[in-house]
């Protein structure tokens, strides 16, 4: 089974460049959603099961968020980046990513600070596509947007 090694965010990721959105509605139906299945311990780190489902017509070649874990008195543990690649239209994909020397146990809370990249097949940004993305969990961890 793959898996991916989280990327801790350095100083330098702040000046990233976030997603522009558009300022029309998305459309009915057609979401992003990114579900929070379950927390593993594994040596050294929390695995992290991710299930997500590209509602949208067209693939997801990529969709990088900014996320911060919280411990469960509410103090930010992390901030890590979650890198989904190549999501085909209306489908669904499981990605796990490993979270180093975090225990699963401390993790109380997951916040999508923002949407840093989130393009198409052709490569170029999903309009509005940060209005499109959704979370949810079926862990312990709450994980919002």
């Amino acid at each position: 089974m793959r898996h991916h090694t989280i990327h801790l965010f350095l100083a330098a990721s702040l000046s990233l460049p976030t997603v522009a959105t558009a300022q029309t509605a998305a459309p009915a139906g057609k979401k992003i959603s990114v579900e929070l299945n379950k927390l593993e311990s594994v040596p050294n780190a929390c695995r992290g099961y991710f299930v997500i489902g590209n509602g949208t017509t067209d693939a997801l070649k990529e969709l990088r968020l900014d996320v911060f874990l919280f411990d469960k008195a509410g103090v930010i543990l992390r901030r890590v980046g979650l890198n989904f690649t190549d999501i085909r239209p209306e489908r669904s994909k499981v990605v796990l990513f490993d979270i180093p020397d975090v225990s699963c146990g401390d993790i109380g809370r997951l916040i999508v600070n923002d949407v840093l990249a989130c393009n198409g097949s052709s490569g170029t940004p999903l309009p509005d596509c940060a209005s499109l993305v959704t979370t949810s969990t079926r862990a312990e961890a709450t994980f919002v947007y």
